[in-house]
């Protein structure tokens, strides 16, 4: 099969286009280039146009993709860092977004979430939920530490 290869004008122009209708990384944008046969040297050349223009930037694609990750998909700061890195995101842009996230509302979602699926583990010990508990946070990208204080609060209040 024929595979067409798009000059950079032409990869421009979709770019932006693409680009007013969602957001982007750097990377997402390198990856589209690289699909569409640009060459190496204007690559560099649509990234700058696009990065001038304001259509790409890697802070406001972290700082959404962090609030939407951890509102809508109850992700925690681990796994959000670990995409955002994927994404080609720059640490020190990741932390400074994670650093954003209110401690009283992470604990808030967290908390949540542990309580819905502890209402699916019937009929099972104590111990077993609480393993499973753990897990399941932390499958989620949730710091051990604030898991544990939210399952043993949890249970306890169960048992009492």
């Amino acid at each position: 099969m024929f595979k067409k290869y798009l000059n950079k004008e032409q990869a421009l122009k979709r770019l932006q286009n693409l680009c007013s209708k969602s957001e982007k990384s750097r990377a997402d944008i390198e990856k589209k280039l690289y699909q569409w046969g640009v060459n190496k040297s204007d690559i560099e050349f649509v990234i700058k146009s696009l990065e001038s223009d304001n259509f790409i930037n890697d802070v406001r694609y972290a700082e959404i993709y962090v609030r939407e990750k951890l509102n809508l998909n109850k992700w925690g700061r681990i796994k959000i860092k670990y995409m955002l890195i994927q994404k080609g995101i720059k640490e020190s842009v990741i932390n400074n977004e994670l650093n954003k996230i209110s401690e009283e509302r992470y604990k808030n979602i967290l908390e949540q979430l542990l309580i819905k699926k502890h209402k699916s583990l019937i009929n099972i010990d104590i111990a077993k939920q609480k393993q499973k508990l753990l897990s399941y946070a932390s499958s989620r990208g949730f710091e051990s530490g604030k898991v544990f204080d939210i399952v043993v609060k949890i249970i306890d209040n169960k048992e009492s």
